[in-house]
């Protein structure tokens, strides 16, 4: 007869693992190196009352386990409102032994699959978001050994976005004060940019101004520097700074430290690599499995002693697909797909040598935002979101392969530049509305034009006429710039308003009123069309009427009669009150008399069409 002892959790072979205290602190950096090495394994976070366990898969949490009674499904559901509490109670005490509470709600018609897979999508969320509120402790990082990702049915894929649940938990259980020392403690560098920056921070799904962090840092900048280009009285950009320098995206100048807690859980996922680690784990499994008495294998050779890594004999095993356990409980990631049919891995690509680079280079930038990712127009949020991060994924490989050259990295370069334009336009549902409209008007503009006119102008490329006025001097540089060109001096504020932009180059303010200087200054001559800077201020605002208006003017004083009819139709729809617009109409007359009659005769366009 078979001892069933012998079978039990606690006979199983030593895994290697990574550990610490836990605060807030350890815990941002435990999750995002997990998420930036797209790691596979059990994250516990444990104290004297209990444990809450999240399972990874490639970087994304997607399952949750805890000890807490306030985690279970049954109370979870209740609070939300989903099921009574008795209900609940009736169906937890007619389980039979084995019987899972999901299951039995689903058969009974309690809930439907959709609101189940729901509800189990905001637990992920809260399991996330849960250790933030925990104080001290300590955690532990199990690698998944045997799971073999690219083998698991699709519907165990991570849906919950692992990122925007850790940065909701940041803005709801991080203090200020708590973060406020730290990001603005004296002596220390600029803020730059790591080295993972451009993967992981789209993943983060920000509404703006936070979205445009990127570009607001640049090469470096300091705090003071930075809460000037986004202000923000919330707070929560004093936290993500903090969670962003936790979790290695940012740094400061001279201030790059080795990361420890990322190179254990690192060294811990190497050794469970191991062919004889994977073995003993896979063993331990099939006899849990069967029932059989677990006799400890011979050590394979390692891959140091010249084993390969993956060894076929344990590819084609019985029962080799099925992965260790992932902690005590039973709330693991899942099963293996039952047929052994292999899901595709995201980012399958050849290598990106320079030619094919130059290639992409000349064949994306100059097409717009669906082509530049090779969809169709009008594609979803959540496709082009899957599409941006296999791309991001794909070009950040290229960067590590041999042979590029400066021109090669260069390129590179722009097409994650245009990629982060792209993804930060058509992933924000009113930003893609407006595009969308654009587009389906033959007025949306190419990736390679959106980054011409946020690229820096080059020295001397406006010329000023005439040395300002001291008597302007105290207003700030955007009122010094209006009044500029009220007085006819478009260059000299273009040169002011060109300096603002590369300050704060999401700013649609400033790129509404540097498209009418550019217009007034050089018209269709200027190297960056005044009219991308006026599409690049209605991209980061739709509704912007400065930058509808100046849109409309430039078209008037063209000469493109409906074209200005459709945009001043647009602007009165946003500002009915618009006293350009009105007067354009013919409803009223403008009241400011030097920049904004400077249309002349065109202004009452309409009344002669009449």
């Amino acid at each position: 007869m078979t001892d069933p002892t012998t079978t039990s959790d606690e006979h199983r072979p030593p895994l290697p693992s990574a550990e610490g205290q836990h605060d807030i602190t350890s815990y941002v950096c435990v999750f995002m190196a997990l998420l930036r090495d797209r790691q596979s394994g059990m994250l516990e976070v444990s104290n004297r009352r209990g444990w809450r366990r999240l399972h990874f898969l490639e970087g994304q949490v997607v399952a949750f386990s805890s000890s807490f009674v306030q985690d279970a499904l049954g109370r979870t559901l209740a609070t939300a409102g989903l099921l009574p509490k008795s209900r609940i109670q009736w169906i937890e005490e007619k389980l039979g032994p084995g019987e899972q509470l999901e299951t039995a709600l689903q058969l009974s018609g309690a809930l439907t699959p959709e609101q189940l897979e729901e509800h189990q999508q905001g637990r992920i969320r809260q399991g996330i978001a849960a250790p933030l509120r925990v104080s001290s402790g300590a955690w532990r990082f199990e690698p998944a050994a045997g799971l073999q990702p690219e083998h698991l049915a699709s519907e165990f894929r991570p849906v919950t976005g692992s990122a925007p649940a850790l940065w909701e938990g940041v803005k709801q259980h991080v203090a200020v004060d708590k973060v406020l020392p730290t990001v603005t403690e004296d002596g220390r560098g600029d803020l730059q940019l790591g080295d993972d920056f451009t993967t992981i921070f789209p993943q983060f799904e920000l509404e703006p101004p936070l979205t445009f962090l990127g570009e607001a840092i640049g090469d470096a900048i300091s705090v003071e520097a930075l809460f000037k280009q986004i202000p923000d009285r919330s707070g929560n950009l004093l936290k993500l700074v903090w969670l962003l320098e936790c979790g290695g995206l940012l740094h400061r100048e001279g201030e790059r430290a080795v990361d420890t807690t990322a190179a254990s859980i690192q060294k811990a996922c190497t050794e469970a690599q191991r062919d004889s680690c994977v073995a003993q784990q896979l063993a331990w499994a099939r006899a849990l499995h069967s029932g059989e008495p677990y006799a400890p294998s011979v050590a394979a050779p390692s891959a140091e002693q010249g084993a390969p890594a993956h060894s076929p004999a344990l590819a084609h095993t019985p029962g080799a697909a099925a992965s260790p356990r992932l902690g005590d409980d039973q709330e693991s990631v899942a099963s293996v797909a039952a047929d052994g049919r292999s899901v595709s891995r995201r980012g399958g690509t050849s290598a990106m040598t320079p030619a094919r680079l130059a290639v992409e280079h000349g064949k994306r930038l100059k097409r717009d935002f669906y082509g530049f990712l090779g969809l169709k127009p009008g594609a979803p949020v959540d496709v082009v979101d899957r599409r941006c991060k296999r791309l991001v994924q794909r070009w950040r490989q290229a960067e590590e392969m041999p042979g590029h050259t400066e021109t090669s990295n260069a390129q590179l370069q722009q097409l994650l530049h245009g990629l982060q334009i792209v993804w930060q336009t058509l992933t924000s549902p009113s930003r893609k509305e407006e595009y969308d409209r654009r587009l389906n008007k033959g007025q949306a503009p190419m990736v390679n034009q959106i980054q011409r006119a946020l690229e820096s102008a080059e020295p001397g490329s406006v010329s000023d006429e005439t040395e300002p006025d001291e008597e302007m001097m105290g207003s700030g540089d955007l009122d010094y710039a209006i009044q500029l060109m009220r007085r006819g001096r478009h260059a000299a504020a273009s040169q002011i308003l060109e300096r603002m932009r590369r300050d704060n180059p999401s700013s649609p303010d400033v790129l509404a009123e540097l498209g009418w200087a550019v217009w007034k200054a050089r018209g269709d001559a200027a190297d960056s069309g005044p009219e991308d800077f006026v599409a690049l201020a209605l991209t980061f605002d739709p509704q912007h009427t400065r930058a509808l208006e100046v849109h409309a003017r430039i078209a008037s004083e063209r000469g493109e009669t409906e074209q200005a009819q459709l945009r001043i139709e647009r602007l009165l729809a946003t500002d009915p009150h618009n006293e350009w617009g009105m007067a354009a109409t013919g409803r009223g007359s403008p009241s400011t008399p030097s920049d904004t009659r400077s249309a002349g005769s065109s202004l009452r366009f309409w009344r002669r069409r009449s």
